[in-house]
């Protein structure tokens, strides 16, 4: 539990309020802004043309019992927290000037760039979550972490699927 309090702490230490990077494995261009979130981290990574590559959320919850039950109950409350840290991040806190000023400052353009950012983000939220997927999860000590994951590729995988139920 102490390694896991340790991690989180440094994380929010290097990530701080907000950061930027170009080190996610994206293209050059693309900008990372961190986010620390009630119920753990978010991660945005925007491209140059104003398009979301990325969201990342990670959160935790403590894992009561050695048994089967014990974890996957870690693993519900784990993955719920860090979905509605996506959520409360599209539908409250990218419609606010910080976070509008803090995409502008990271991707080094204008405010209204950064609105566009964020307009499509607000529009497209809905097609965003169904996106969602569990892209890491781990066990120390008695707390479980789990990384939900958004990009282009599940976006896109989830609308061609959910079109082939339909029989579209």
């Amino acid at each position: 539990m102490k390694k896991i309090i340790f991690t989180m702490a440094l994380t929010a230490l290097i990530i701080g309020c907000s950061s930027t990077s170009s080190k996610h494995g994206g293209k050059d261009g693309d900008a990372e802004i961190g986010f620390n979130m009630p119920n753990g981290s978010l991660i945005l990574v925007v491209d140059g043309d104003g398009e979301f590559v990325s969201i990342k959320s990670s959160a935790s919850a403590q894992v009561l019992s050695d048994t089967p039950a014990g974890k996957e109950a870690a693993v519900t409350v784990a993955k719920a927290r860090a979905k509605r840290n996506i959520a409360e991040f599209m539908s409250d806190q990218i419609k606010s000037s910080d976070v509008i000023s803090l995409i502008a400052n990271a991707t080094q353009n204008e405010n209204t760039y950064a609105q566009h950012v964020a307009e499509k983000i607000i529009t497209n939220s809905q097609a965003l979550l169904r996106g969602a997927y569990v892209s890491k999860q781990s066990i120390e000590d008695d707390a479980l972490l789990v990384e939900i994951s958004i990009t282009q590729v599940s976006v896109t995988g989830s609308k061609s699927l959910r079109n082939q139920i339909r029989g579209n």
